[in-house]
């Protein structure tokens, strides 16, 4: 299922002062989530070295080249989804400028979301959906790059792995689609224990998707819809249960600063330790101290 073009970076499509924010600073794995904002003009054919989803926030009018110089016009609303696959980027021109965040997926990335979903057909470039799924996701993820990545890597390589997913069969059958959704067992009880001493380990260290599945012996999507069938959370919510169970433990402690206890329970700082207790217990870590 490799694609033989030797594609040119994503980047080079894009006007590089065009970009606004960026994941690659973050470390996350065999992703990338940039924002741009795209001068109107015309954009030759190249061939990509990632496949790619582009939400469009803001409206666009585009002609997209077909072929024998023939061109398919096509007005994008805010929240359109195009879908350009590894591969041939087509010429287009853009009439205004626009917003867009574009999240691009390595080859080998999405050669193993394929075969974890044992899906044979590589997705198809797309002009305009609608699909209110990957929007989400997309617009979490964007968030998340926003802030700062607090809540770190688990958090958004699991998104993006979702997205992903959605991304590979985004031209399946809706049978396709809820068979791989639907279909499954929980995680055996063995192989749940090993995640869980794994995560009770050191709940301040910084997990990744990868890490949890390989301690689960299972592949990242198996290991993700498998852990929500045993637990009825997903890795990422059991780890944020862990981490403020251990800093409810630690404000007992009144010598102990909230900036100290949020960075020894894994919180990326006091703000999204206090954020984070606010939005699973209604009151700020302040509260909850002086009501102790």
């Amino acid at each position: 299922m490799t694609n033989k073009h030797e594609g040119v970076p994503l980047e080079s499509v894009i006007s590089s002062p065009s970009l606004l924010h960026s994941s690659a600073l973050y470390g996350w794995n065999g992703f990338v989530l940039e924002q741009y904002l795209m001068p109107e003009g015309e954009y030759l054919e190249t061939v990509l070295d990632r496949h790619a989803l582009w939400l469009w926030n803001t409206p666009c009018y585009v002609e997209s080249f077909v072929a024998r110089g023939r061109y398919i016009s096509c007005s994008k609303p805010a929240g359109t989804i195009t879908i350009t696959p590894l591969g041939i980027f087509p010429a287009h021109n853009t009439f205004t400028s626009s917003m867009r965040v574009v999240c691009s997926f390595r080859p080998e990335y999405i050669e193993k979301i394929l075969l974890e979903a044992e899906h044979q057909s590589e997705p198809r470039i797309r002009l305009r959906i609608q699909d209110s799924k990957m929007q989400r996701i997309i617009l979490l993820l964007m968030e998340e790059v926003e802030s700062g990545a607090p809540s770190g890597r688990l958090y958004a390589e699991s998104l993006a792995h979702a997205l992903a997913v959605r991304f590979v069969l985004s031209g399946a059958s809706s049978r396709k689609k809820e068979d791989l959704y639907s279909s499954g067992s929980a995680l055996p009880k063995h192989a749940l224990r090993r995640v869980l001493e794994f995560i009770d380990e050191d709940v301040s260290a910084e997990l990744s998707l990868e890490s949890l599945a390989d301690a689960s012996g299972y592949s990242r999507g198996h290991f993700l819809r498998m852990f929500h069938r045993a637990t009825g959370i997903t890795p990422h919510q059991y780890v944020i249960k862990k981490r403020l169970d251990r800093a409810i433990a630690l404000f007992k402690r009144r010598e102990l600063s909230l900036a100290y206890i949020a960075a020894e329970c894994g919180f990326s700082s006091q703000a999204h330790l206090t954020r984070t207790f606010y939005e699973h217990t209604g009151v700020t870590p302040g509260e909850y101290r002086r009501a102790l």
